[in-house]
């Protein structure tokens, strides 16, 4: 009798979920980056012991993730769901390693690169518009 796969394990998801954790990953790292800087100047500030740092005008340095970059050796699987009214099409992909190899039987030959670069862009508003509301 085959083994029962736990496909959390084996990490398979939709292209879209693998792609939409890693720019909440991104986002979240961003995020305690900027926390401890603010919380660094705010000590800076108002702190007696760094009243002679304020005075001279010294800043918390800030910190920033200019750019990410992945790239993974996967395995793809396409799924076609025509048992719903609506025709869904989707793109699983899961890390090729030895566990899903193992648990697969699955060849190299098949596997595939994903690769993805983020990179942080200017935000496409103005926070002026938001802030006379």
């Amino acid at each position: 009798m085959p083994k029962e796969i736990n496909y959390h394990e084996v990490l398979i998801s939709p292209l879209t979920t693998f792609i939409s954790e890693v720019g909440k990953s991104i986002a979240e790292a961003q995020q305690v980056l900027d926390s401890h800087s603010l919380e660094l100047q705010k000590s800076i500030e108002s702190s007696v012991a760094n009243k002679e740092l304020s005075d001279l005008g010294y800043q918390a340095t800030w910190y920033q993730v200019p750019e990410v970059q992945v790239e993974l050796k996967m395995t793809v699987y396409y799924e076609e769901n025509e048992s719903s009214e609506v025709n869904k099409k989707k793109l699983f992909f899961a890390p090729f390693n030895a566990k899903y190899q193992n648990n697969f039987n699955y060849k190299s030959e098949g596997s595939s690169s994903v690769k993805l670069r983020i990179v942080p862009v200017p935000q496409p508003f103005s926070l002026e518009k938001f802030n006379k509301v």
